[in-house]
């Protein structure tokens, strides 16, 4: 899907966070068809490119100030119609608001955002143009622009055009009320129709920070915008704690085992870590494998079952002093946690062993959606827990490693990892078996995509 936006304005700062949202937007050519500026103009531009494409291509577009991708855009295209995002608000209200019927709260069309094929999308900006041109040249006194276009054809052309009330792909996000989210790392949950959308539209000059927080946190934003700089360290950090006090049931109970596994000495770590691992996991639209070496007392086990109770776990560890761990602990400790929390432990499966041992490995060879490595600091034992288990990763699946982030420049007073670690995973990526693209770093740890 080819996805598109009209800017008269590069350096807009909504554009920009639209690029940063997602980079391989294509922006159309400006034009100056309309005298009343983009409103209009956007449509004649879209129209254009709809014309010289193949007629079956399918396009998608988008305001480009006010606009945020959660998520790349591939929907299941509705076979012969065009979709529009779906807002509270109707506009103009006394023309068009008797013609719809209340189906959810988001019930008008909005004209921010759509897509369908090419060949239907032609014909109906076809219709729009001259809808605009005629009433220019009539010097009509309302106001006609691409909003009241789309709503009238809706309303009474035969085109097949429908809305996404249910906001499963399109989201407006205006006329927000206070009960109408829940905001998780990388996504932004509709209480109302149940449903996650990918796309969301601040119409109307709406305050976006809040969403801008689940956008900023989402794997497919960090990929494309992490910087190793101070200021980037500590607004990513500031984005991840600040789901901490969210209000809802997920970031509740992440917070609570969070707070209990530190206030209790049940495990190291970052608070930001028990939300990193909400960002990565609810990515997955399938019941994901996980599997993590070093478990001590399974805090990211158990943080792993509260966020996806339909995870398969692995944790291998000796469960008992070892190595640089000198603490006591054993796989009750583990199984307290899921006891506590009331976890999911049909799904948990737990290997007593050194990790660098043959037959542990052996016993635990399948294929992960991610590998979590957080086992033995020294170098060789690190290095050797890298190759045995990072490649069960799948392809498109991550690998994630604690301690490991002295090269970056993370603030003063921020423990940046163990410098044989460090130097372990740098050795271990400069190795050709297995392909790793590095995605974003969180004060001391890394998150790889396997890509071969």
């Amino acid at each position: 899907m080819k996805i598109l936006t009209y800017c008269d304005n590069p350096n807009h700062a909504g554009f920009q966070k639209l690029k940063r949202s997602y980079p391989k937007i294509e922006v159309l050519p400006v034009n100056n068809k309309y005298p009343n500026g983009g409103r209009t103009n956007k449509i004649w531009a879209m129209y254009q490119y709809a014309l010289s494409c193949d007629p079956m291509d399918k396009l998608m577009f988008v305001d480009a100030h006010d606009v945020l991708f959660l998520k790349p855009f591939d929907p299941t295209i509705y076979e012969g119609q065009i979709v529009f995002n779906a807002e509270k608000g109707c506009y103009p209200v006394s023309d068009y608001r008797p013609y719809f019927q209340n189906t959810t709260e988001w019930q008008f069309l909005n004209s921010g955002m759509y897509y369908g094929y090419a060949k239907d999308i032609a014909k109906m900006l076809h219709l729009a143009t001259s809808m605009m041109e005629g009433n220019a040249e009539r010097q009509h006194p309302v106001r006609w622009d691409d909003q009241a276009a789309c709503n009238l054809l809706f309303i009474a052309s035969t085109l097949k055009m429908k809305m996404d009330n249910n906001c499963k792909h399109l989201q407006c996000y205006s006329f927000i009320a206070d009960d109408d989210f829940d905001y998780i790392p990388s996504a932004l949950y509709n209480r109302k129709t149940l449903s996650f959308p990918s796309v969301l539209h601040g119409n109307g000059g709406t305050d976006m920070s809040l969403a801008e927080r689940c956008v900023e946190t989402s794997v497919h934003w960090l990929e494309n915008n992490w910087e190793d700089t101070i200021n980037f360290h500590k607004r990513n950090a500031d984005n991840f704690h600040w789901f901490l006090s969210q209000d809802n049931q997920l970031c509740k109970k992440v917070n609570d085992i969070r707070t209990f596994v530190r206030e209790n000495g049940y495990g190291f770590g970052e608070d930001v870590f028990a939300t990193m691992w909400m960002s990565l996991l609810l990515e997955m639209n399938y019941a994901p494998r996980l599997m993590e070496i070093g478990v001590f007392k399974g805090q990211s086990l158990a943080l792993w079952s509260a966020i996806r109770p339909d995870a398969e776990i692995t944790g291998v560890s000796t469960f008992a002093p070892s190595g640089d761990v000198t603490y006591n602990f054993t796989e009750e400790d583990t199984l307290f946690l899921f006891d506590r929390f009331n976890l999911n432990k049909d799904n948990l499966r737990l290997v007593k062993g050194d990790s660098m041992d043959a037959d542990v490995v052996h016993s635990v060879r399948d294929g992960y959606d991610l590998v979590y490595i957080d086992g033995g600091h020294e170098y060789n034992v690190c290095l050797s827990d890298l190759r045995n288990y990072a490649p069960m990763v799948r392809i498109g699946g991550y690998l994630v490693v604690d301690d490991c982030c002295n090269d970056t420049q993370v603030p003063n007073g921020w423990f940046g990892g163990i410098v044989t670690v460090t130097n372990a995973v740098r050795d271990y990526m400069q190795e050709k078996d297995v392909k790793w693209q590095f995605l974003f770093s969180l004060v001391h740890i890394k998150v790889f995509r396997r890509i071969a």
